[in-house]
């Protein structure tokens, strides 16, 4: 799976992506919100990692979810505080999950874990949008198609009036 981490700090974008890339993962790593954003708008990402640090995390999450396709990737935001405020901020401004930094392996890859079982439920979601569109176009070209079918199949003498 593509992941786009947003971090900062060089150290920890390190760290990071290390733990990510041995669960498998592909990683598109960036320092900041206009190379992350440039990352979003490039290639699909499933899986977004922002550093919460405001207004930085906040405003790149509210421009994904605003995006055509915000809906899909799913946003863990990283940040300094275990306080449940910094939480709920964070899932207000759109994100999923909420990692405190710092962060150890084990809590890491519990959210990571997380975060690849909503990502197979949202790609789920959209191949079930995406048939079920398919199906409804096709029922309505068929409807189409058996109305003309029925009018061309009415003898002309039917359509007109009685003397």
């Amino acid at each position: 799976m593509r992941v786009l981490l947003l971090e900062r700090d060089g150290a920890t974008r390190d760290w990071l992506c290390g733990v990510i890339r041995a669960r498998g993962h592909v990683v598109t790593a960036c320092g900041d919100v206009p190379e992350g954003w440039e990352a979003f708008q490039t290639a699909f990402h499933p899986l977004v990692i922002l550093d919460w640090a405001p207004p930085a995390g906040p405003g790149l999450c509210r421009r994904i979810r605003g995006a055509p396709e915000g809906w899909r990737p799913v946003v863990l935001a990283s940040g300094l505080s275990d306080h449940p405020g910094e939480l709920e901020a964070a899932v207000r401004a759109g994100a999923d999950d909420y990692l405190p930094k710092p962060a150890d392996a084990g809590s890491l890859e519990a959210r990571l874990a997380v975060a690849e079982g909503q990502v197979r439920q949202r790609d789920e979601r959209a191949r079930l949008a995406s048939e079920l569109e398919r199906t409804t176009r096709a029922l309505r070209e068929s409807e189409e198609r058996r109305k003309g079918q029925a009018l061309d199949s009415v003898p002309d003498s039917a359509s007109r009036t009685a003397p």
